[in-house]
């Protein structure tokens, strides 16, 4: 792979947006290091027989340097075919990576969603004790905790300068914060039930939420005041995730569906069926191309994009997590994507091919939520078992 990028996959690596839902709290924890956890993370591929575990090493601040993390990115090879195609014989997946590992120590309870902050030194994350926390990566310092929510904190997403995050949580509320100042500067209300994901539009300027009300809301993030409150689910809505050009918000719910919808209208546009269980996640590729799902019934659907019914065509199914499917993300390059799920793996898929082509191993319960870096080189993963771990996705970084 270019650069050695997702060495052994079809492809690069980058960063993704996608909502799922999950956890129970972790109490206040600053100044971490490094160190070993006693659980076992290793490497596997598909294949029948196995492979030999991943290289397992510990990451460095400088090796989270801007010139160590260059974007390498390839396009598709061609374009996947219009019928669903499940996943292939196991024997047919990539070798496997090279696999690096750090956790975050100290959780007493669940992180409910991560978010990769603009510069890719830095993540964020939200848990049940209401509070998000910013992390530097490879020092696995917290830097800086955000308290305000008066219940468990389950979204996140940042404003593409890197200055500002939007959350959302189970006391309905959706808040803004100054990432420099450490504090609240606005707390928008309106939803009649927990907020479970949010997203922010490209340009910085709006942001959407999902709720257990059933709802979409749209917040212009200047005025602070919400514009459009969009209705279609029967059920909660869990996740969203908006296109690279602003345009489009799609967004899962507990009825199974899931639905896009035009920003410049609001309204919905299309509503996609197959999931036999509630989605807990989707995400878009930053080509604006696909939508990922991920759902209960342990698999995830990729659908193509656009402004109607009939331009959102099924194009595979993939299914290989045995358990349902909590978060899922897509690289910039949007040749792969990225599930976690109840069964605690962390699996990499070829969004060409449909192929499973890394399964991560290492937690101890169902994975949460994750998010991939800006470059593509690493991803972030959050669980039950209340660790946050990072993984390398290649042999770019080593040395």
């Amino acid at each position: 792979a270019p650069g050695g990028l997702l060495q052994g996959l079809a492809g690069g690596g980058g960063s993704a947006g996608g909502a799922g839902a999950g956890g129970a709290p972790w109490p206040l924890f600053t100044g971490l290091s490094r160190t070993s956890t006693g659980l076992s993370s290793s490497y596997s591929t598909s294949s029948v027989g196995g492979a030999p575990p991943g290289r397992m090493a510990s990451m460095t601040a400088a090796q989270l340097s801007p010139t160590a993390m260059s974007p390498a990115i390839s396009p598709h090879a061609s374009a996947p075919p219009k019928q669903p195609a499940y996943i292939p014989d196991p024997s047919d997946c990539a070798p496997p990576v090279t696999l690096e590992d750090d956790t975050l120590l100290g959780h007493q309870g669940v992180a409910h969603a991560l978010a990769m902050m603009p510069c890719g030194r830095r993540a964020v994350s939200a848990s049940s004790d209401g509070a998000l926390r910013v992390w530097q990566l490879g020092d696995w310092d917290c830097t800086t905790t955000l308290e305000g929510h008066d219940s468990s904190c389950c979204a996140v997403a940042v404003v593409p300068s890197g200055k500002t995050l939007v959350s959302g949580g189970w006391d309905k509320t959706v808040r803004l914060w100054d990432v420099g100042a450490g504090k609240c500067v606005a707390t928008l209300t309106g939803h009649s039930g927990y907020v479970y994901a949010v997203a922010v539009t490209p340009d910085g300027r709006r942001a959407v939420s999902a709720s257990a009300d059933k709802t979409l809301r749209v917040w212009d993030l200047v005025t602070k005041a919400c514009t459009a409150t969009l209705l279609g689910h029967s059920h909660w809505a869990t996740s969203v995730a908006i296109s690279p050009d602003g345009r489009l918000a799609v967004s899962g719910s507990v009825d199974k569906s899931v639905r896009v919808w035009d920003l410049t209208t609001m309204c919905c546009v299309a509503s996609l069926a197959g999931h036999t269980g509630p989605v807990r996640a989707v995400a878009v590729s930053p080509d604006g191309a696909r939508v990922v799902s991920g759902s209960a019934d342990g698999t995830l659907r990729v659908w193509s994009l656009g402004q109607s019914e009939e331009a959102c065509e099924l194009e595979r199914v993939m299914g290989g997590h045995k358990g349902a499917v909590y978060c899922v993300g897509v690289t910039p390059d949007s040749s792969h994507a990225l599930s976690g799920a109840e069964d605690c793996s962390v699996r990499l898929w070829c969004l060409r091919t449909g192929l499973c082509t890394g399964v991560l191993t290492g937690h101890g319960a169902g994975v949460t939520c994750c998010g991939v870096a800006p470059d593509g080189s690493y991803a972030v993963t959050g669980s039950d078992d209340r660790t946050i771990k990072l993984w390398v996705l290649g042999s770019r970084l080593d040395g």
